[in-house]
């Protein structure tokens, strides 16, 4: 009976071991994994700050690009309108007194 009895604990005790080890690789695993999933989301987090910085480059180029034409734009209208007042303004001006003087 004692026979018995020892090798009952013996079996226990080697349950116990096995019960142990088992939840020591199991935290070691949940450990591995958690480090994987951080370098995962460093990398994640690493690329998407890249193309964001990519893309907001690119749109301030344009941008940039976009507002050198409309200044272009701006200073031909002036030009434009520059010349056009130093050609006609002479006449405008007695159109109007004309039609100042004509009320």
């Amino acid at each position: 009976m004692n026979q018995i009895i020892q090798r009952l604990s013996e079996v226990e005790t080697a349950a116990s071991s096995i019960i142990e080890e088992a939840g020591a690789k199991k935290k070691q695993m949940a450990k591995d994994q958690d480090a994987r999933i951080a370098a995962f989301e460093k990398q994640v987090h690493e690329e998407t700050q890249k193309k964001i910085s990519a893309q907001q480059a690119e749109l301030e180029k344009k941008i940039a690009e976009e507002l050198e034409a409309q200044k272009e734009e701006l200073e031909k209208q002036l030009a434009h309108m520059d010349r056009i007042y130093e050609e006609s303004h002479s006449a405008i001006a007695r159109q109007l007194l004309a039609k100042i003087v004509a009320q």
